[in-house]
């Protein structure tokens, strides 16, 4: 069963796409050199980077043995996004594959406020490439009434 303290199971929309291409073009890779994911944990918006407001774009290289990851490595992005997306990306089982070295971009985006009553975050797997996660704000109530992100510092008196 799926928990997180930041989102509800009904909340999570998942899209999940076990192939193992999708929109690639000719010149890019092609189908018989990415593997395909026949498991995966389903990743989630880390709370504290939630919290802290933290979104952006994270790039891994994976080392793959055949059946499973054997190495994760961050190319690009912020720290606590990339901890969640490399283990993530250890709980990877694969149908078996040669050896291979592949690169992953995990896209975490928090929904604006005005759209947070209306839209509910998902998760959007096209494996092993590309991953999406989206998530709700978080917000503190200031004592005054009004309703100001933590990024901004919280209530004010």
């Amino acid at each position: 069963m799926l928990r997180n303290p930041s989102m509800g199971i009904a909340q999570v929309v998942v899209a999940l796409f076990l192939t193992s291409i999708v929109g690639l073009g000719a010149d890019e890779q092609s189908k018989q050199d990415v593997p395909v994911v026949v498991s995966a944990a389903v990743p989630f918006y880390p709370p504290d980077a939630q919290m802290a407001h933290i979104e952006g774009v994270v790039r891994l290289s994976i080392s793959i043995d055949g059946e499973g990851v054997t190495g994760v490595e961050r190319l690009d992005g912020q720290i606590m996004l990339a901890r969640a997306a490399m283990a993530n990306v250890k709980t990877w089982r694969l149908h078996w594959h040669r050896r291979t070295t592949l690169e992953a971009t995990f896209r975490y985006r928090l929904l604006p406020d005005s759209v947070c009553e209306f839209e509910n975050p998902t998760i959007l797997l096209r494996l092993p490439l590309d991953v999406e996660v989206t998530a709700k704000g978080l917000k503190t109530c200031d004592p005054t009434g009004e309703i100001r992100p933590k990024e901004h510092g919280g209530p004010h008196p």
